[in-house]
């Protein structure tokens, strides 16, 4: 991760609103870059969620595990609801 470098909120915002034509112009995202973005932190998340229920020994009432499940839920049902994608 680069210190340096300013980071916007656009997963944070779409995560609260999921309004995508919001995090375009907030965040001054190019056409396709919103999509882009936000496939990728879909992607963090599950791959975190898939990480942790990985962990020995699994535990599943893990809170964090329990956390990261919701999360990673929420956030793909707004995305597909604002893509327009059956199932992801």
């Amino acid at each position: 991760m680069e210190l340096d470098k300013t980071y916007n909120g656009y997963a944070w915002d779409f995560y609260n609103h999921g309004i995508v034509a919001a995090i375009k112009k907030d965040n001054r995202l190019k056409q396709g870059e919103d999509f882009t973005l936000l496939n990728d932190f879909l992607l963090m998340l599950r791959v975190i969620r898939v990480s942790l229920s990985e962990l020995e020994p699994v535990d599943e009432n893990d809170p964090v595990l329990k956390t990261f499940t919701v999360i990673e839920k929420n956030f793909a049902t707004s995305f597909c609801k604002a893509y327009d994608i059956n199932k992801y």
